[in-house]
């Protein structure tokens, strides 16, 4: 079901990439230092936002829907840190949210039984 033997820290995994469409492509891999090669990201997600991983998560999510005003933003502002990246915009930070509820649905898709389930065996 939905509890993971081996979970200790309650994290969830989920995993992003950036799209090489996108037109700020280039860009955006460079402020990453990154390569073709590792632009998809996973992230343990725990339950807390103030955690690191939590805010590292958000910051790739922000600059990877990021558009034209909300890149000028972050590639010119001096000392940007990329792992805690404050948001851009309501339509950036409504995709962040879009991508985090598709990435969950994803990731439970791949548990045997549901949600609902598990909470019938656990009545017993």
């Amino acid at each position: 079901g939905f509890s993971l033997e081996n979970n200790a820290d309650n994290e969830a995994l989920m995993t992003f990439q950036l799209s090489t469409n996108d037109p700020q492509y280039g860009l955006k891999v460079r402020l990453l230092n990154a390569t073709p090669e590792n632009l998809r990201r996973e992230f343990q997600i725990p339950q807390q936002y103030k955690e690191k991983k939590v805010k590292e998560c958000f910051s790739f999510l922000r600059l990877k829907h990021a558009i034209d005003s909300e890149m000028m933003l972050v590639s010119s502002q001096d000392g940007i840190r990329l792992d805690d990246l404050p948001p851009l915009s309501i339509p950036n930070e409504q995709k962040v949210l879009t991508s985090l509820a598709v990435s969950a649905a994803r990731s439970l898709k791949y548990f045997p039984t549901s949600l609902e389930y598990d909470n019938e065996l656990l009545k017993d």
